[in-house]
């Protein structure tokens, strides 16, 4: 507070007008923080413009000394803080509600962070254990092909001893039916077909075998003749040639038998051999199936594990940032406060301090009343002590 004293006219002058321009820097620096808060807070540059022009004009002013106006002026100055206040005030609510937010999701997070590679490790093994099922069931399925082709390969071999014994029978039968029949039954007509079959007979049970020549002679000669023109020897050798012929037809007989009895064998154990390539061919496209299923759970899960832990980052770099957001904005409103609303309510309050009023002199002394000096002596009527007078 300023105190002036006599005789300090223009030093108390300098004093009052040092406080108004203390008053006035205040306000300068009041407008520019003002302003600089009222950008961030969407304030229309034309207003902060306008606030920063009459501030010192208003607010510098005492507040017994402002005219309707600049209270005006003040008073929208005033609405301004409130408004940057209040946009403080949300920065704050909303980066709390944002950190509040990450760090409740996190838990959530690492959760599905955890969970996903459980599930990641169970798969995996599903993966290893299905490898395992895909490779044994390719390993039936190639014991299944070998066996379907070795048992066609077996129906193959036996098959040709049975076609070798067929193909004999039907030829022994050929024989039999075209020349033998004939030429024993005498249903040949003609001399020339009689002489060309009898030759092609002879021919045929040389290369059979088990006949001698002289049968083959004797044969001859009573094949050539009429069935009633033949003796006892002829129809003994041609009886001969038929008992022959029989003993030729029974192994054949015989193999032709087994042989069926075999290739029946042999076409059941290829249509089994064939089943069993069937099913492990099945067999094998399930397993491929479940080990596809398995592979694709696996990728599955590795993206969403990625995924996960990409989640879980991202809300961490949002709750560090939400956390650096709260602080700046903490911070900002703090300086706020201290260094705008507070001198803005100062210098809103701020009055013109009383002046200190000046000291009255004392009146000088007269005769009659100044004290009397040392070496004066002033009979007052009393009688002193002796050791005060000494």
């Amino acid at each position: 507070m300023v105190r002036i004293t006599k005789g300090s006219d223009a030093k108390g002058t300098k004093r009052k007008f040092t406080e108004a321009e203390a008053a006035v820097e205040k306000c300068n620096k009041l407008a520019q923080l003002i302003a600089d808060a009222a950008k961030s807070a969407d304030v229309p540059a034309d207003v902060i413009e306008m606030l920063v022009q009459v501030l010192p004009h208003s607010l510098g002013q005492s507040q017994e000394q402002r005219h309707r106006f600049q209270e005006q002026a003040i008073d929208a100055v005033d609405r301004v803080l409130q408004q940057i206040d209040t946009h403080h005030k949300n920065r704050i609510e909303m980066a709390k509600n944002t950190l509040t937010e990450a760090r409740e999701k996190a838990a959530p997070s690492e959760k599905a962070v955890t969970d996903t590679e459980q599930k990641l490790r169970e798969d995996t093994e599903g993966v290893q254990s299905e490898t395992k099922e895909l490779a044994k069931s390719a390993l039936a399925f190639r014991t299944a092909r070998s066996a379907v082709e070795e048992a066609k390969k077996l129906q193959e071999s036996g098959d040709e001893d049975y076609k070798a014994a067929a193909g004999k029978k039907q030829k022994l039968q050929a024989l039999s039916d075209k020349y033998i029949t004939p030429l024993k039954s005498g249903s040949v007509s003609e001399a020339d077909q009689l002489e060309s079959k009898v030759k092609t007979l002879q021919s045929e049970l040389t290369n059979l075998g088990g006949v001698d020549e002289a049968m083959l002679l004797v044969l001859g000669s009573s094949f050539m003749k009429k069935p009633e023109a033949r003796g006892g020897f002829d129809t003994m050798a041609i009886e001969q040639l038929e008992k022959q012929m029989g003993l030729h037809m029974q192994p054949v007989d015989e193999t032709l038998q087994a042989g069926e009895e075999g290739k029946q064998q042999r076409a059941i154990a290829v249509q089994l051999a064939q089943k069993g390539l069937e099913e492990a061919l099945a067999a094998q496209k399930l397993r491929a199936d479940v080990f596809e299923s398995a592979w694709k759970a696996q990728k599955d899960d590795e993206k969403a594990l990625e995924a996960a832990k990409q989640a879980l980052k991202d809300l961490a770099a949002q709750a560090k940032s939400s956390d650096r957001t709260l602080y700046q904005a903490e911070a900002d409103n703090e300086v706020f406060q201290e260094f705008a609303r507070t001198p803005f309510e100062e210098l809103k309050a701020r009055t013109t301090p009383e002046p200190v009023p000046e000291p009255v002199p004392e009146p000088a002394a007269d005769a009659t009343t100044a004290e009397p000096h040392q070496s004066e002596a002033v009979d007052t009527g009393l009688t002193l002590p002796e050791a005060i007078t000494a």
